[in-house]
């Protein structure tokens, strides 16, 4: 989302055919948004962090999945089955909770994992190289 936001090419280029059509929802979990936001919280930017919440809750369709005890429980199965960090799992764990059909992200450790949904890195959307960014 962030790279959408920021205009990121290649990226964001990658990204526009998903987010602007009008019948695919978006969803991204509290904790994604945590995570957007914790590079200028890093240095006390909060008109950046303001900037970047308002900018992702404007996006059309837009859903912010909570982290609750429900997504906690399908977060520890992710984590268990995958081995992938808490933080990776919560993620995943919303969007499985979610009903999503699939995550698109940078992260291409989750494509070799047991995740429960069918992982598309941005590259094969055409933004960018394969490279994650992580």
């Amino acid at each position: 989302m962030i790279m959408y936001l920021q205009n990121d090419v290649p990226y964001a280029e990658g990204l526009a055919p998903i987010i602007e059509h009008p019948g695919i929802p978006i969803g991204i979990s509290t904790i994604t948004l945590a995570e957007t936001l914790a590079g200028p919280a890093r240095f006390g930017d909060e008109l950046s962090m303001r900037r970047i919440r308002v900018g992702i809750l404007k996006l059309p369709r837009i859903v912010v999945a909570p982290f609750d005890e429900e997504t906690a429980v399908i977060a520890a199965r992710v984590r268990g089955r995958s081995g992938l960090k808490l933080p990776d799992a919560g993620i995943i764990a919303s969007a499985i909770r979610e009903r999503a059909v699939c995550i698109v992200g940078n992260d291409l450790r989750w494509r070799s994992k047991e995740i429960g949904l069918p992982f598309f890195s941005l590259s094969e959307l055409g933004g960018g190289d394969s490279k994650s960014r992580r």
